[in-house]
């Protein structure tokens, strides 16, 4: 499923950064593996997990109701870890727009009633017809980023993160 997913984020323009695989320390200091992070030229920063089921349990408000771990506390610790690095400690100084997504590519949103593009948690969820298209996946990806802008500095203090060193 990833592998799918990573041909159709493929797609996307060449002056954006991708990768595909990547460490990050939970909250307990375990060491958890990520899917997909994306980083727009802009600096705004997608953090993206994908699952290859083909019922998506959420009910009408986004909320996981799935009797396995929410993919959206997956993404949830992804992001808190994610910005911790890169806020250097201070959280008053957000230096990167950072959105969430969980990319669920069998299943079509035609397919499921009342899917929502968002979940209660704001993570976007991707589905099949938002990954095929590269108009689509553009379009989708400004959703969660509709509202800030990021700092001028957001995509050099990326490089220099440790995961800045994995993009392609």
């Amino acid at each position: 499923h990833e592998e799918r997913v990573f041909r159709h984020l493929s797609q996307l323009p060449n002056d954006w950064k991708l990768l595909w695989g990547y460490y990050y320390e939970d909250e307990s200091g375990n060491k958890r593996e990520g899917d997909f992070l994306v980083l727009n030229p802009e600096g705004s920063l997608l953090i993206i997990e994908v699952k290859g089921c083909e019922r998506l349990h959420v009910n009408k408000s986004g909320c996981w109701t799935g009797d396995y771990d929410s993919p959206f506390s997956q993404l949830d610790a992804q992001y808190g870890a994610i910005k911790k690095v890169l806020d250097g400690g201070n959280s008053d100084v957000p230096y990167l727009k950072i959105g969430r997504a969980l990319a669920v590519p069998n299943i079509r949103r035609k397919d499921v009633l009342n899917l929502p593009t968002v979940s209660q948690c704001g993570a976007m969820i991707l589905t099949q017809e938002d990954l095929s298209d590269r108009k689509t996946l553009l379009e989708a990806w400004k959703r969660p980023f509709s509202k800030s802008t990021p700092k001028q500095d957001s995509c050099q203090r990326f490089d220099d993160s440790p995961w800045g060193k994995g993009f392609s």
